[in-house]
């Protein structure tokens, strides 16, 4: 099985974007049953606080950076709006990561490298 770690904003509207991270958690976990989907806006969840955005982007580069995470990033399509979401890309891409993107019409996957 092939893990995705799903790259989805968190700042802004809290609630509503923890929402949709749920919902798009479950469609693909079933969409996709042959995939493992970690979402680290839900392991990290009760960081909600502005002054928890750092803690919570140190949990993330260091689950990205361990030998824990072998997987896919997965970015949500609205990842370019987050700070957070690029950094998190940057930091996959400079570590050769496999990198997929949803397609936000279609929900389709497509692969950017490897």
């Amino acid at each position: 099985m092939e893990f995705w770690y799903l790259c989805h904003p968190l700042a802004g509207d809290i609630e509503n974007n923890l929402k949709k991270n749920a919902a798009l958690a479950r469609k693909l976990a079933l969409q996709y049953p042959d995939r493992v989907i970690f979402s680290p806006l839900a392991a990290t969840s009760f960081m909600r606080e502005p002054e928890d955005r750092e803690m919570g982007l140190r949990y993330c580069f260091a689950f990205l950076r361990s030998e824990i995470f072998t997987g896919i990033m997965l970015p949500f399509p609205e990842w370019l709006n987050s700070k957070g979401c690029q950094m998190e890309f940057r930091m996959a891409y400079d570590l050769d990561m496999k990198i997929e993107f949803i397609e936000s019409k279609t929900g389709e996957v497509y692969r950017l490298n490897g």
